[in-house]
């Protein structure tokens, strides 16, 4: 992962600075900031454990987004070779009773429809550097790989104090494509869902799941530039700084 801030704190529009992909993970992605940006972060994740700038997230707890039947845990994390891996995995019988339990009474309170948790109990991992670093403007991009199989919702996304969030990508499986998202003060662009989605020739392909990519995001006070791979797949004209 890395991170260009802008030098001052109201930069014109910047040049791109989006790296060049790498095929594999244990080269290091090139990265030179141009104009107004200066590399301000940039993890490797080398090493056996995460960088300092970098901790677990949401550990042990069911709650994350309304996501009741699903935990991040600390187990689900590994890294090798320059990179940290996340995975899914299923809880084991006694957690999953007492999980699904506790979903089926979140479920009544809410109003909704008492399933449980009909797909079962996973366990999942969420890194991030919530309280250890962040820039008001920029660019992040992330080398990633995400699974092909459906089940998981997997993505790369930044999100202030405040709620707003902006997903550098989001994606759900081969067939069910990838997105890319922004949540500003209770309002979701783009609106629908269905229109969400990008790049969707090129996930279509079988093999794009199966190589590293570069996925990034450049915005500044009024504009949001998403980019896979270089290429821009969204771009949005918004405030962020409110």
């Amino acid at each position: 992962t890395a991170v260009a801030s802008s030098a001052s704190p109201t930069p014109a529009a910047p040049s791109s600075a989006t790296p060049t992909p790498t095929p594999t993970p244990t080269q290091t992605i090139e990265w030179e900031p141009k104009g107004n940006w200066k590399l301000v972060l940039d993890s490797d994740f080398d090493g056996d454990r995460l960088p300092k700038q970098w901790g677990h997230r949401q550990t042990d707890i069911y709650e994350a987004g309304g996501r009741w039947c699903s935990a991040p845990r600390k187990a689900n994390l590994s890294l090798a070779d320059g990179s940290v891996r996340l995975t899914m995995s299923r809880a084991t019988k006694a957690t999953a009773r007492k999980v699904e339990a506790a979903a089926e009474r979140k479920q009544r309170r809410a109003g909704q429809k008492v399933v449980g948790c009909p797909e079962g109990v996973f366990d999942n991992a969420m890194i991030s550097t919530e309280g250890r670093f962040s820039i008001r403007t920029g660019v992040v991009a992330a080398r990633v790989r995400f699974p092909a199989e459906q089940g998981a919702h997997a993505g790369v996304w930044l999100q202030s104090p405040q709620g707003q969030e902006l997903d550098l990508i989001e994606t759900y499986g081969f067939g069910r494509g990838i997105s890319n998202v922004v949540h500003l003060k209770g309002r979701k662009l783009p609106k629908e869902g269905r229109d969400a989605y990008v790049a969707a020739e090129t996930v279509a392909d079988p093999d794009w799941w199966s190589r590293w990519h570069i996925v990034a995001l450049e915005w500044n006070r009024d504009r949001i530039v998403f980019r896979v791979d270089g290429e821009v797949t969204r771009e949005l004209k918004v405030r962020t700084d409110r």
